[in-house]
């Protein structure tokens, strides 16, 4: 049984990122209700493998290349080829944040270009008070942005 990590209000957490792309009205009305669509860890990964997974599937769904087949009897007509997600904006890529409860995952998604979403629902990491471990997690975030631009070769914004 994997361990839920604990928030500063000392209860268990949820990964929220794993909910990336669910509509299904209230959170938990059952236990682990996010199972019953078909967002359950595959064998040997956790929740946050999944989550992370499905959000690069986001973002690479964000470039505006076709990847879905079209209905053969749409109800409008479907431009030729494979459709992409619409409505598209170029540029959301860039505008996309993630929400991070830890501070790997706040270098994760400094990593992966995303915006990082710091809250309350930070986990408590070390028992420092919240401010203190938040500001460390914004910190690590900033520090791995820098390396990701560099190693990009584009700057630091």
């Amino acid at each position: 049984m994997i361990k839920k990590p604990k928030n500063h209000f000392g209860k268990a957490k949820n990964n929220y990122c794993t909910q990336l792309g669910i509509s299904r009205g209230s959170p938990e009305q059952v236990i682990d209700g996010w199972r019953y669509f078909g967002y359950e860890a595959g064998e040997g990964k956790t929740d946050i493998d999944m989550g992370r997974e499905k959000g690069l599937l986001f973002l690479e769904k964000l470039s505006g290349t076709g990847f879905a087949q079209p209905n053969p009897n749409p109800m409008f007509p479907n431009p030729p080829g494979l459709l992409r997600l619409e409505p598209h904006s170029k540029g959301l890529r860039d505008r996309i944040w993630w929400g991070a409860g830890s501070n790997a995952t706040a270098i994760w998604a400094a990593e992966q270009r995303m915006n990082l979403q710091s809250s309350t629902l930070k986990d408590d990491e070390s028992d420092k008070p919240f401010h203190i471990q938040q500001a460390e997690q914004i910190r690590l975030y900033k520090e791995a942005w820098k390396k990701r631009a560099i190693k990009e070769n584009q700057g630091y914004q």
